[in-house]
């Protein structure tokens, strides 16, 4: 075999292992679902400087107040289940939408919720970042 042939082959081999690696990682949305309905301190590292929330009743809020609700166990999120997503990613930005279906438990009581959400993802230091959320219910 030819060194140029070989040389070829290990890019090949290299290029398939490292698409396989970021095929195994859970896209972003799921680990900021994950995140809310179980480790809310996860939070910190997940979502950007400045974050931004539009929730679905219209309020604006930030990534303290976001960590603060769910750290002080007013507001529980549980079992978030994610479909009808899509994404498109242009350089380090990643806009992703789709529907979550999850139990919210909270001073109004539990409900469940099914709402159409938005996301805004940038990729800083190697790492996807939720800069932007929005959600609607329906």
């Amino acid at each position: 075999m030819s060194r140029s042939l070989s040389v070829a082959i290990i890019i090949a081999a290299t290029f398939f292992i490292d698409v396989a690696h970021a095929a195994d990682a859970p896209p972003p949305d799921d680990v900021f679902f994950a995140a809310i309905s179980a480790n809310p301190g996860s939070l910190e590292d997940l979502l950007a400087e400045p974050f931004a929330y539009r929730t679905s009743r219209g309020s604006t809020i930030g990534k303290k107040a976001l960590i603060d609700e769910l750290r002080s166990g007013r507001t529980r999120v549980i079992a978030p289940q994610i479909t009808e997503t899509s994404s498109t990613t242009q350089g380090n930005t990643t806009v992703s939408v789709g529907v979550v279906t999850l139990r919210a438990i909270s001073g109004e009581g539990e409900q469940i919720i099914r709402s159409r959400f938005t996301h805004v993802w940038v990729k800083q230091h190697n790492r996807w970042q939720l800069l932007f959320r929005e959600s609607t219910i329906f």
